[in-house]
């Protein structure tokens, strides 16, 4: 399922342990120390019925997974003496109870976590947007000897809050010195709203996309949370490629098989997409969306793209690819070529004729910051890459590509 995708395990090799693995999601390392099984098979089988606003994907495990999935977890990534010096406790009693509820409370908990009969609080902490042009006189250092500058206090603020103010309810937080010092810039550099009008002009506020589609796509949009790793115009993360354009891209039918069943286009990615087990109905729904939504101006689809192509001019884009831009230094046909771009081996069965034209004659005019470069393609030449290209494909049932220089 490609849980590392989001979620890091601590691995030891070599005597060396590190984290292997994404950081959308919590550390798993020692998850079964921390986690009743119950509750994490409830979890797994439904992330939002618990937490209605968690990033978690909501997959389609049957009963066979979600037993093997929480057996591995709950047997394996465990820590026998993390444990091992916390007394063992009786049953609480109602005083006691009553009392960490209030210090939950008193202590600020409320300000991230929620419990429930317990509002959320809010305001909690004083209000940090000017805290840069405050002069001594405004801060309060109590009876301590940090020196009287606000650079000083803000150290000593953020590292002890207990050594300004006895009172204080905020954590204390174990930070190393370069995170210190990065903290307190970021602090010193809040100077508060404009000191006139005029200088409000100069502040240009940041835009926020938004994608939120409505319908059957919407609700499959939010359910797999595809805006974690996806971008949408504008909108969503930078893990996985941008699919602002996916439907000039790639092919519906393409586009309903990889769904149901994800398949790396960069072998070398330790980061994959899940396997969501997306039914047929889902794909298609997802793939109808894309096809008619989520496409670039720029590219002119036409009907049966591939008859618009000639041997001929397949044979001349095989010889372009491999002689003239040797384009086997990036991309892989068969087990050969590098592996900077995709592989090229399904791209008949994968990638509009259309886009890979348009791709061909100016790559960052789809994808702004693309790494693939722009060349002084002619039209000829163009017509004759993409000819080649698309004679890529897999056919049902074999492993190695069909095609390599007609039709």
């Amino acid at each position: 399922m490609f849980c590392t995708t989001c979620h890091s395990v601590s691995v030891t090799r070599g005597g060396q342990t590190q984290l292997i693995g994404g950081n959308i999601g919590p550390e798993l390392s020692k998850v079964a120390s921390k986690v009743n099984p119950d509750w994490l098979v409830n979890w797994l089988r439904d992330p939002r019925s618990y937490l209605a606003h968690t990033s978690m994907s909501r997959y389609g495990w049957s009963d066979q997974d979600l037993y093997l999935v929480s057996h591995y977890l709950t047997s394996t990534l465990t820590d026998s003496d993390l444990l091992s010096n916390v007394p063992k406790l009786g049953e609480p009693k109602p005083e006691e109870v009553q009392r960490g509820r209030q210090l939950f409370t008193d202590k600020g908990c409320a300000g991230c976590h929620l419990i429930q009969g317990i509002s959320p609080a809010k305001d909690f902490g004083p209000d940090l947007a000017a805290l840069g042009s405050k002069n001594v006189s405004q801060l309060e250092f109590g009876a301590s000897n940090v020196p009287r500058n606000l650079i000083s206090y803000i150290r000593a603020k953020v590292s002890d809050p207990l050594s300004v103010n006895k009172a204080a309810r905020m954590p204390q937080y174990s930070l190393a010195p370069q995170d210190l010092v990065a903290v307190t810039t970021a602090l010193l550099s809040m100077k508060g709203t404009p000191s006139s009008p005029a200088m409000e002009k100069l502040i240009v506020p940041a835009a926020r996309p938004e994608f939120r589609p409505a319908g059957e796509f919407g609700e499959l949009f939010e359910r797999f949370q595809c805006a974690q790793c996806h971008r949408f115009n504008g909108y969503g993360g930078t893990l996985a490629p941008d699919l602002s354009f996916e439907g000039s891209r790639a092919q519906r039918a393409w586009l309903v098989q990889f769904l149901k069943n994800p398949n790396t286009l960069r072998p070398t990615l330790t980061f994959r997409m899940p396997q969501f087990n997306i039914t047929d109905k889902e794909a298609n729904v997802l793939a109808d969306y894309i096809s008619m939504v989520l496409q670039s101006p720029s590219v002119k689809l036409r009907n049966n793209e591939e008859e618009h192509f000639t041997p001929a001019q397949a044979a001349m884009g095989k010889e372009l690819y491999e002689v003239k831009y040797q384009c086997q230094n990036c991309h892989t046909i068969g087990s050969s070529g590098g592996y900077v771009g995709p592989s090229m081996n399904k791209m008949g069965n994968w990638m509009n004729a259309a886009w890979l034209e348009q791709w061909l004659r100016d790559p960052q005019s789809l994808l702004p910051g693309a790494v693939e470069p722009k060349r002084s393609f002619t039209e000829e030449e163009v017509k004759a890459l993409t000819a080649y290209l698309v004679t890529f494909r897999q056919a049902p049932g074999k492993t190695q590509p069909v095609g390599g220089g007609g039709k």
